[in-house]
């Protein structure tokens, strides 16, 4: 059930009252004017106060625990969709913002702890081009439980040539250099060259390596395939190495992740040589042999 209301007094923004959970289908916030803007709202910086440039749809409810929320922008006939939670009335001042899912896609998702019997405001905007979101999908309900693989300790193996799928929207931030939800996948160096790659992914990514849970980066990527993420390091036998899949920003959503192995091959490169190995993809110093030339001499 959905009801109207606006205070009068206060001036705050119209909202839709929700009851949880919430599914709204075919919403639009074309026609609503701007009403939460980064001025009004106190948002700052970027990318926070970027979203707040178009119409608006803001929604209202009243946690009843403490149990996670997930929201869900989905079926959204544009780009550049914002969404944003404050836990007061967002255009008067003074609210904070709890969450938000910023991203030049479509598409966004977020999940927060409320704290029961706080009202929270869900608003829906745009980047100032386009405007507004003709149509969209949002949900607002408990959200799933983490995936397993959403710790550094509990990696998910992954093994040459395979690609394996998953979110990261129900998720939380484990490594420190994340922005956004992340989760993680392990493999054990075999002297191959490793590509880790997303291209395919829903939303924007990134992905970076380490040696150890907590230890050093030793590859990152933000774009490669467009705003997906890819990687290639060269792997040192019996190195474990954590893969981790986050979003830029405060992104999240569905990934894909192709792992693919180059074996790495020390030989003799010159074609020239009695020895040539076509397979080898590292020159080896030194081996190459050649035919020996008689010359007749007188």
């Amino acid at each position: 059930m959905v009801l109207f209301s606006t205070n009068a007094f206060s001036q705050c923004v119209t909202t839709s009252v929700v009851s949880l959970p919430y599914a709204g289908v075919g919403l639009t916030n074309c026609g609503n004017g701007n009403n939460v803007t980064s001025t009004n709202s106190g948002a700052t910086g970027y990318p926070a106060s970027y979203y707040l440039s178009g119409e608006d749809a803001t929604f209202e409810f009243t946690a009843s625990s403490n149990s996670a929320i997930a929201v869900a922008l989905t079926n959204s006939t544009t780009s550049y969709s914002g969404i944003y939670v404050f836990d007061a009335c967002p255009n008067l001042g003074g609210a904070n913002i709890v969450a938000t899912a910023l991203s030049s896609a479509p598409t966004g998702s977020l999940t927060f702890t409320p704290v029961a019997g706080t009202t929270y405001f869900v608003v829906v905007d745009t980047w100032a081009s386009p405007n507004c979101i003709p149509s969209f999908d949002l949900s607002i309900a408990a959200a799933p439980s983490a995936p397993a693989n959403d710790d550094c300790a509990n990696a998910t193996s992954i093994a040459c040539g395979d690609t394996l799928t998953g979110t990261t929207a129900y998720a939380t931030q484990d490594d420190a250099s994340s922005t956004s939800n992340d989760v993680w996948y392990t493999i054990t160096g075999n002297g191959d060259d490793i590509t880790a790659s997303l291209c395919g992914s829903s939303f924007d990514t990134k992905i970076r390596v380490r040696d150890a849970c907590g230890g050093a980066q030793v590859a990152y990527n933000d774009d490669f395939c467009s705003t997906q993420s890819q990687v290639t390091w060269t792997s040192v036998p019996g190195t474990t190495y954590l893969i981790n899949v986050s979003g830029y920003g405060s992104n999240a959503g569905n990934y894909s992740i192709a792992l693919s192995c180059t074996p790495n091959i020390v030989g003799c490169m010159d074609a020239a040589a009695t020895n040539y190995n076509s397979a080898a993809n590292i020159a080896c110093s030194g081996c190459c042999t050649y035919p020996v030339t008689f010359v007749q001499v007188g």
